[in-house]
């Protein structure tokens, strides 16, 4: 609610019946998207959602910072799916918070060329308001700024042209890259069905599902020999749940959003040592966890995969995971 209506006004309206009709009009989209957990993982874990799917984001973090630069902003940042793929070094000094609320209302927007909305910071920026321009450069894939009173939303697009136009090739790519959301050069096998891996450090968490329906423009980014039959968001809710019953229990909370008030139901905390691997077995699926330095990684298996090399699997992708872009960076 601060984020759209700000700060001063919600805590003095100047009309209840128009804070309740902006409420309405600006705030239930984006609630709903909230609360809705097969949509975005990230405002869930309290970390904003990420993609690594180019392996080289070098030429689009150019193209960002050029265009963010034109119009006078130091807030910039690219989306595929609600996924921030780059962004300006003063986009990822926000808090974790308002990444996520940011990132979530960009997805939340209905299809459109592009939006003007004025948008206040929770914590940066509580009562005065920014100017957030949003620009649909291909389908899935966003562009967004966060401005003053200048350029004007007509200016701002003549730079869209200018900046983004020339990068076309690389955003078609980026546009079929979901729900894998992973460079090609990374290849999971047939066994993995997702994962979602966060830091606590920088507050970002990276997910990837394979879709046993994709589309014949998709099927060449699924791992070869995918035969599930799980869908994505039933693939999201499972997770997600294993991340909720091992997290901040078994395993040490990420982040304090799972932090327990009851100590004695974390299990963790009555053990004489640490708990860093655990992994449940299910009809149909298997799950693992594992925790290392600042990251918590959790695997989606399919029910083929032998328990003895579950654990082995998930190594090895962490230790591809933490190389990819965005984690290999520090932001």
């Amino acid at each position: 609610m601060v984020l759209l209506i700000g700060l001063h006004e919600l805590e003095n309206p100047t009309s209840l019946e128009r804070l309740k009709k902006d409420l309405k009009v600006c705030c239930y989209g984006i609630i709903d998207l909230l609360l809705d957990s097969t949509v975005l993982l990230g405002p869930l874990v309290n970390c904003v959602d990420v993609s690594a799917a180019p392996s080289d984001p070098s030429t689009l973090q150019d193209c960002l910072d050029g265009f963010t630069e034109s119009v006078q902003s130091n807030y910039g940042c690219l989306f595929v799916g609600g996924n921030v793929v780059v962004a300006t070094p003063s986009w990822w000094e926000l808090t974790a918070l308002e990444k996520c609320l940011l990132s979530s209302l960009v997805y939340s927007l209905p299809p459109a060329s592009s939006y003007e909305i004025p948008v206040y910071l929770p914590v940066a920026s509580n009562k005065v308001a920014y100017r957030l321009l949003i620009f649909q450069l291909m389908e899935s894939i966003k562009v967004a700024v966060l401005c003053a009173a200048e350029p004007s939303l007509e200016q701002a697009l003549s730079h869209v042209i200018r900046f983004w136009s020339i990068v076309s090739d690389n955003l078609k790519t980026l546009s079929h890259s979901l729900p894998r959301n992973l460079p090609l050069t990374l290849n999971l096998g047939s066994s993995i069905l997702a994962f979602l891996i966060l830091s606590a450090d920088t507050h970002k968490c990276l997910s990837s599902f394979h879709s046993s329906g994709s589309t014949a423009s998709q099927r060449s980014f699924l791992s070869p020999g995918y035969q599930g039959t799980m869908s994505i968001d039933e693939q999201k809710s499972v997770l997600l749940h294993f991340y909720k019953s091992t997290c901040g229990s078994i395993l040490p909370a990420v982040n304090t959003t799972t932090t327990s008030s009851n100590s004695s139901s974390n299990l963790h905390s009555l053990l004489g040592h640490k708990p860093v691997e655990t992994y449940t077995i299910h009809e149909g699926y298997k799950c693992y966890a594992l925790v290392k330095d600042e990251y918590s990684l959790f695997v989606l298996f399919n029910d083929t995969c032998p328990t003895y090399a579950i654990g082995r699997l998930s190594h090895n992708l962490y230790d591809e995971l933490i190389h990819t872009s965005p984690f290999s960076v520090k932001q």
